[in-house]
């Protein structure tokens, strides 16, 4: 029983939908509309945290002694990843709590782009790459620095890159597997049914955490950033585990299948070298 109701949350916690298999599992034919709209949560992402080093890093320059190679340089990938992810409007984008509150006017919104798998394939994979060249840089140069004059408030704001760049990865992909799961009635046999189900509550609650509204206190993010840091390990070791079953599973891919699979793959490998 815990099995299922594991299933269940993986999906539903995550949209705050709740029920069973057999009421709320959706046909294998919209799947592909699904993967789709995570297509489009990959471009924010990868796109909004970019932009939002970026625009950190460009703060923290302006008031302190930074390198203007190491400067230029990280700016440069913030403006390429941008670019390549449809990110637009950059300085009317307010500061974010996730990525997957960006409106649609700052982001691509064409359907086109988000239907050439391939094209999909090549931008995230090309805006994983920039962005882990980024946080190298970043850990490197600025993480640790802060323009305000109140310390603990400009290093809560720095600790928002690993709240966007960590969990937002965790949402996307724990929401997308869930519907595929759902869908095609995987059993949990490398994913342990009873962990899926702690985890699907862990991972509400960090989603609740980075919805809620209004100011937190510095501190809170900055200890919410730790709990990310800490557990993030166990949180993506789990969701590989999902996505073998899934694999293993599911008797024929799809091209979108395929290719989120293939996505899923090199955004693990880049998030665990950050």
């Amino acid at each position: 029983m815990k099995s299922i109701i594991a299933l269940i949350l993986v999906s539903t916690v995550i949209s705050g939908v709740v029920g069973t298999v057999e009421e709320d599992s959706e046909p294998k034919n919209i799947i592909e509309t699904k993967i789709i709209d995570s297509f489009k949560d990959m471009y924010a992402h990868l796109g909004y945290v970019s932009h939002y080093i970026g625009k950190r890093a460009l703060e923290i320059a302006e008031n302190n002694n930074i390198n203007k190679k190491v400067a230029q340089k990280i700016q440069e990938l913030s403006n390429r990843n941008c670019a390549i992810l449809g990110i637009k409007d950059r300085k009317e984008i307010p500061y974010l709590k996730t990525t997957l509150e960006l409106e649609g006017k700052y982001k691509e919104e064409k359907e086109e782009t988000y239907s050439n798998l391939k094209k999909v394939e090549s931008d995230i994979g090309k805006g994983l790459r920039n962005i882990s060249e980024m946080v190298k840089l970043w850990k490197k140069h600025f993480h640790n620095l802060t323009e305000s004059p109140d310390w603990e408030k400009g290093i809560a704001r720095n600790q928002y890159v690993y709240l966007l760049l960590f969990n937002d990865y965790l949402f996307i992909f724990y929401e997308i597997a869930g519907k595929i799961v759902e869908a095609y009635k995987i059993e949990p046999r490398e994913a342990d049914g009873e962990e899926m189900y702690a985890k699907g509550i862990f991972i509400e609650g960090l989603k609740k955490q980075s919805k809620r509204k209004g100011s937190a206190a510095p501190k809170e993010d900055i200890d919410l950033a730790a709990l990310t840091k800490t557990t993030f390990a166990p949180n993506t070791l789990l969701l590989e585990r999902i996505f073998y079953d899934m694999e293993r599973q599911i008797p024929q891919f799809s091209d979108h299948m395929e290719t989120l699979i293939s996505v899923f793959h090199k955004y693990r490998r880049n998030m665990e070298l950050m």
